[in-house]
């Protein structure tokens, strides 16, 4: 096949998910309303959210499904290799522990959802069931690139752990990062396209492929995700958005890359932790509200700006990894 013809397939998958994820979105948004599901809004959050109650969720679903189909049908050798099968089951499997929590929430009216016990025990298994799956066994050497400097550190099992660590920490701060119209949705779009460009760049590309369908399908969920949110991503999208770039770095070899195209996850996690210890500790708070977005929604910054804030982080962190990439 030439490469203008690759090209041609990768940018027809590109537009394919986008369509499909934008289409799967209204119909979902049709019955949900129609059968009146929604998203229960938290009681203790922010009060002006209350006005969101009512709005459609499970619009992970529609970029969850988008690539898969596309990657089946432009990757035919999928099968054959049991790295990207683990990578695609472990991603499926977090899809799943999201949707299970948000059937709890939507048909019980239970904004808990599932137990946080039986969630974490969960993606601790399914992480790590994938990635042996993946070949991270006692067949695998333990070492971990240090990017980007051309360094191997071996660590033994303190690996495997590592990585867990990584997996779970990622989906669950993207989860937290969900709390504005289209911000998880184009912060993680700007992170996976950043990991898609590296993918491509090793030569790899079967996850450059996928991450390219999968932008296409935030993006055409991320249509009617935007400011006024018409659908909601619900659990299923947030765990599996996190979860998606986590295996993604795993799957190349650059952990280290986790911390810089995930640094706004961190900072929200890192704001929930601060204000949970300083407020057991003194009885007081140190922001307004976590995570960090709230905060400046009691500051009284504007929705959009807080969202396009975060987009210009995000984005800017992606050009210096890539001129970082290109220098080395």
């Amino acid at each position: 096949m030439s490469r203008l013809a690759q090209y041609f397939i990768l940018v027809c998958g590109f537009i394919g998910c986008v369509i499909f994820a934008f289409l799967t979105c209204k119909l979902l948004i049709k019955y949900q309303l129609k059968k009146k599901i929604s998203q229960p809004i938290h009681e203790l959050g922010v009060k002006k959210h209350q006005k969101k109650s009512g709005t459609p969720l499970f619009g992970g679903v529609s970029f969850y499904i988008a690539p898969l189909i596309f990657i089946m049908i432009f990757s035919p050798s999928l099968f054959n290799s049991e790295r990207k099968m683990g990578y695609l089951i472990g991603i499926s499997l977090y899809f799943f522990v999201g949707l299970i929590d948000d059937l709890i929430k939507a048909i019980f009216k239970n904004e808990k959802g599932l137990s946080a016990k039986i969630r974490v025990a969960l993606e601790i298994l399914f992480a790590l069931v994938s990635l042996f799956i993946m070949g991270y066994d006692e067949k695998f050497s333990w070492t971990m690139s240090l990017y980007p400097f051309n360094t191997q550190v071996f660590l033994n099992y303190l690996y495997i752990f590592l990585c867990v660590f990584l997996i779970l920490g990622t989906s669950n701060s993207c989860n937290l990062l969900d709390g504005l119209d289209g911000l998880s949705s184009g912060t993680t779009l700007i992170a996976l396209a950043t990991v898609m460009v590296f993918a491509f760049l090793q030569n790899e590309v079967f996850l450059g492929t996928y991450l390219l369908f999968l932008c296409g399908g935030i993006l055409g969920f991320l249509i009617l995700n935007s400011h006024p949110a018409k659908i909601f991503m619900g659990d299923c999208g947030s765990l599996f958005l996190g979860a998606s770039l986590a295996f993604s770095v795993i799957y190349l070899d650059k952990l280290t890359l986790l911390p810089f195209v995930g640094f706004l996850y961190a900072v929200e996690s890192i704001s929930v932790i601060i204000q949970v210890i300083y407020f057991k500790i003194t009885h007081k708070r140190v922001f307004l509200m976590a995570p960090l977005h709230h905060h400046f929604e009691l500051k009284k910054v504007p929705e959009y700006k807080i969202t396009m804030s975060y987009y210009l982080i995000q984005t800017s962190i992606m050009i210096v990894l890539l001129l970082m990439r290109t220098m080395i």
